[in-house]
């Protein structure tokens, strides 16, 4: 019911300003993202329940201390056969509150081929990855300056720096069925791998201690009283 709701609807590029709207068999080759207007996905069939549901909901409030406040919720495509990563695929760090967690849904089966969610174990937790970066700093790892560097300024992280200062093995792969869903604190480091062989299909609702720190929102009337 979800697929049948979105499939007929535009998406767009949401990295481009004022990009044309297309379908998915329509998408242009240099884009590797195409997201569905926010709005609409406020109002697939499912989706909206989950988000508020018994399931998730105390949950969420458990982990940031308040009752959550829901800014977005946001569903895209990660298209396959592109050769070069951009943008959310490469590792990078969310600054969207003082705390925060983001749920994820995947809406088609995700595999190590399929653009599965990678995350680094534990580097969430902003103190202690300040404290690593300086003691490798220290030891002279240059990757770990770099690292620092490029997370205070907000930019992209390379795969070569964050592997040399957390090691790989923390360095975790989120696969999963359709329909499968998880919690993730993205102010750890992360990334969506780009899909190799099939189109992704994912759904993300972000939960925040307050209404807004940094971005303008609106209030969203929905059916069903919500």
């Amino acid at each position: 019911e979800i697929h049948d709701y979105l499939d007929p609807l535009p998406m767009k590029n949401p990295w481009e300003t004022g990009g044309r709207r297309f379908r998915r068999p329509d998408a242009p080759a240099s884009v590797n993202v195409a997201q569905y207007d926010a709005s609409a996905v406020a109002n697939a069939p499912h989706l909206r329940n989950l988000t508020l549901g018994p399931r998730v909901f105390p949950v969420i409030w458990h982990y940031l201390g308040v009752p959550p406040t829901l800014p977005y919720l946001l569903s895209w495509w990660s298209l396959h056969g592109r050769n070069v990563a951009r943008d959310a695929q490469l590792f990078h760090v969310d600054s969207h509150d003082f705390k925060w967690v983001k749920l994820f849904v995947y809406l088609s089966d995700v595999d190590a081929t399929m653009g599965p969610h990678m995350v680094v174990r534990g580097s969430h937790d902003r103190g202690k990855r300040i404290n690593l970066l300086k003691e490798l700093a220290a030891q002279g790892l240059e990757a770990a300056t770099d690292l620092g560097i490029a997370i205070f300024k907000r930019q992209r992280l390379l795969d070569e720096h964050v592997e040399a200062s957390y090691g790989p093995e923390n360095i975790v792969s989120i696969e999963g069925r359709a329909g499968e869903a998880f919690l993730v604190d993205t102010s750890a480091i992360h990334k969506g791998l780009p899909p190799k062989t099939k189109d992704r299909l994912v759904f993300q609702a972000l939960y925040t201690m307050m209404p807004t720190i940094k971005n303008e929102v609106s209030p969203l009337s929905l059916p069903g009283g919500y």
